[in-house]
């Protein structure tokens, strides 16, 4: 027994498990488990985590039904869902903090020390108003975050009490058809027996109203104008016809991260286009024309379309990436598993061969910038490996062991490239790499590197400015185990120095079931692994130049996210800060319930 399946209560509620369900699995050592010393969560303990969250299951979904149908009507609605007595608070000041800016609004209620003692009636007048603002409510959604008995009830078999941590989500219309959305933590204490009395409504023995956040806009920001420009995929558009894991064919079973695509002006005529490499060879270059549409350029500017090459199931060479490696001002593209130089927008020559990189491996994507300060690009590989099994691999979690070396290459500025990453002291070790940022990270001018990885620990490398680099990752804070799929940094506070954005896994159920445990109740290191495991997206904060670092994801409300991928950042509202843009999402079976 790996450790992956020791701690299946814990990390399952992390969807690692549907995960890798869809990839290989390797048979772990028999010793394993034996060598960590651990044969499992306590018989018991995983009886109430599951208990608890069966009771979460029911509440969310049947108590939930009559709360958000009763929220939506009136106070007098929401009564019959409280319970005599019962006690509760409300903000002392019901308007709070007001947020206005270009295009988008914010209300700040609640979330202070000065909460007031309230009646049932007062709350519930204090929950309805909290949807005064919408002329429609698309979606409302009552979340649990954290749930556990009373302290009265804690030492009790069957416990009727419960405090739990509440998050209220809504999106909808205002009445100028403008969207608007709630995002509220509460807590309350629920008292029931069982599933029937949930599903009758009359538990509510304490409800304590925390802060709720309000976002409105007089219109959307962005607008969805895929099928008008030209990128629309599936049968009504032949020109693009990209893999399709809802209509998968029998020989190429759904997978994960199916392709890659990069934009950049390749023509120089003002306007980017698009270049996209597919797991399966679909390989694409989008010209933008005029900004108004896209052409498929493909077999045009040389490059192969991927249609009757060799279809390989789960190739991992499906890199797309552009960089003017040879800085003649038009930028060459990585594209599957080659490399093309750009021939001053007219047309693409391959020159893998010529450049001396290799391209092998399990390379899942690439990071550029100028590392020696020499005025040449240099390319950084990432690897991420398919979890082989070796002697010293205990499983997923806090791996470095089962992937494959990173690898770095140095510019000659004669068009080829060396290998240097033994030198360099960048290969990351046999972790499992799905991203990399180059940055400032102090007050020199050589640019450093953070690498993300997807089951090991994250690294920061230091660049001495001698061809050498130094992980500094843990000591300066960013380095803990976190289940990293993505990162990108900038200066969001335009304080001069950067800020590091790392996209995690974030689960509901992970963080409820994780408040059941304790270290105690596993291996040494194991718990803060699956803390890890489930902590959310982090963006980390440091003063320039002292290589240590905050995390301040909370703080700023950029945690939350979900199973989150490939963060950017950009100035969306040109206001001239930039903003994050959080992707998220796993795996989809119904086109019509994205999850994302």
């Amino acid at each position: 027994m790996n450790r992956i399946v020791v701690v299946l209560v814990t990390i399952s509620a992390c969807g690692l498990i549907a995960w890798y369900a869809t990839r290989p699995e390797p048979a772990p050592p028999e010793s394993v488990a034996e060598a960590v010393g651990f044969a499992g969560l306590d018989e018991e303990l995983q009886k109430k985590i599951w208990d608890r969250e069966h009771f979460t299951f029911e509440i969310e979904k049947k108590f939930g039904k009559l709360f958000s149908k009763a929220i939506q009507t009136s106070p007098q609605k929401m009564g019959p869902l409280f319970l005599d007595p019962f006690v509760g608070s409300i903000p002392a000041e019901t308007v709070g903090e007001e947020i206005g800016e270009l295009w988008w609004q914010q209300a700040t209620v609640g979330g202070g020390e000065n909460n007031q003692t309230a009646t049932a009636a007062e709350v519930a007048e204090q929950l309805v108003q909290l949807l005064t603002d919408f002329k429609v409510v698309d979606s409302l959604k009552l979340k649990i975050l954290k749930i556990k008995p009373t302290a009265e009830e804690n030492s009790k078999e069957h416990p009727s009490k419960w405090d739990v941590d509440i998050l209220l989500l809504a999106t909808g219309r205002r009445s100028d058809h403008g969207p608007i959305s709630l995002d509220a933590a509460h807590r309350a204490t629920l008292h029931f027996r069982d599933d029937e009395d949930i599903e009758q409504g009359n538990i509510l023995a304490a409800w304590h109203i925390g802060k709720s956040f309000i976002r409105s806009a007089p219109e959307k920001f962005m607008q969805d104008i895929t099928a008008e420009v030209g990128l629309a995929i599936g049968p009504g558009n032949p020109e693009l016809v990209l893999w399709d894991n809802w209509t998968a064919e029998t020989q190429f079973p759904p997978a994960h991260y199916n392709l890659q695509l990069a934009a950049a002006d390749f023509d120089k005529d003002g306007f980017v286009d698009i270049a996209i490499s597919g797991r399966r060879n679909d390989q694409y270059l989008l010209r933008s024309v005029a900004g108004k549409s896209f052409e498929n350029v493909t077999s045009k500017m040389g490059l192969p379309n991927g249609r009757g090459r060799k279809q390989v199931a789960n190739s991992p060479m499906h890199i797309a990436t552009w960089f003017d490696y040879n800085n003649d001002g038009y930028p060459d593209l990585i594209l599957g598993d080659a490399i093309y130089k750009n021939l001053s927008g007219e047309s693409f020559v391959e020159v893998t061969a010529e450049t001396g990189i290799r391209l092998e491996g399990a390379i899942f994507g690439c990071a550029i910038a100028d590392f020696d300060c020499d005025r040449w690009p240099d390319l950084y590989l990432l690897n991420h490996g398919v979890g082989r099994p070796t002697e010293t691999n205990q499983g997923y979690i806090d791996d470095a062991q089962s992937g494959e070396e990173n690898h770095l290459w140095r510019n000659r500025g004669d068009g080829t490239f060396e290998e240097v990453t033994a030198t360099a002291g960048v290969g990351g070790g046999l972790r499992n790499s799905f991203a990399a940022s180059w940055f400032f990270a102090n007050e020199d001018h050589y640019p450093d590197l953070y690498v993300a990885n997807d089951f090991g620990t994250n690294q920061l490398y230091i660049n001495h400015g001698d061809g050498t680099f130094t992980d500094i990752a843990k000591d300066a804070g960013v380095g803990d185990f976190a289940t990293s799929m993505g990162v990108i940094s900038g200066d969001l506070d335009g304080d001069g120095g950067p800020e590091v954005y790392v996209a995690n896994m974030f689960s509901k159920m992970g963080r409820r079931i994780i408040a059941n445990v304790s270290k105690t109740d596993y291996p040494e290191g194991v718990y803060e692994q699956i803390l890890g495991s489930c902590s959310g997206n982090r963006l980390y904060r440091t003063d320039l130049g002292k290589n240590q670092y905050a995390e301040i994801s909370e703080a700023v409300g950029v945690n939350r996210v979900g199973w989150a991928y490939a963060p950017g950042m950009a100035d969306f509202d040109a206001d001239g800060f930039l903003d994050l843009y959080a992707a998220t999402g796993e795996f989809s079976f119904d086109r019509e319930k994205p999850d994302g």
